[in-house]
């Protein structure tokens, strides 16, 4: 869920990570970024904050004073699986109190040199 404070542009921003099937993602990484986009340039990233998955695949990050989009990643630290990510447009959590936020991962087989 994502919580907007519109003078602060506060956020705290809470989510599942779980595989395709359902399974529950412990102990991954997701780091959150804001995106600020720059004309005819590549958009500035500046890393927010991370948070660890608990033993239901759940995770806050709370973040301050965002101003444009944001991304928020699950990174690949195990090599059964690769992350997802969700990107939020700045408008989304701007004119919303609450967004539920799952990422999913992919199943996946790093010691398979055919996958």
């Amino acid at each position: 869920m994502v919580t907007a404070d519109s003078s602060a542009k506060n956020l705290r921003v809470d989510g599942l990570a779980r595989l395709e099937d359902g399974t529950p993602i412990r102990g991954g990484t997701v780091i959150a970024s804001e995106l600020k986009p720059k004309i005819g340039q590549m958009p500035s990233v500046r890393m927010l904050t991370r948070a660890i998955t608990n033993g239901t695949g759940a995770f806050v990050l709370m973040i301050e004073d965002i101003e444009g989009d944001l991304d928020i990643e699950l990174i690949d630290d195990q090599c059964s699986w690769r992350g997802g990510y969700k990107l939020l447009n700045a408008m989304e959590f701007k004119e919303k109190n609450e967004i539920h936020i799952e990422l999913i991962a992919v199943v996946d087989d790093c010691n398979d040199p055919l996958k």
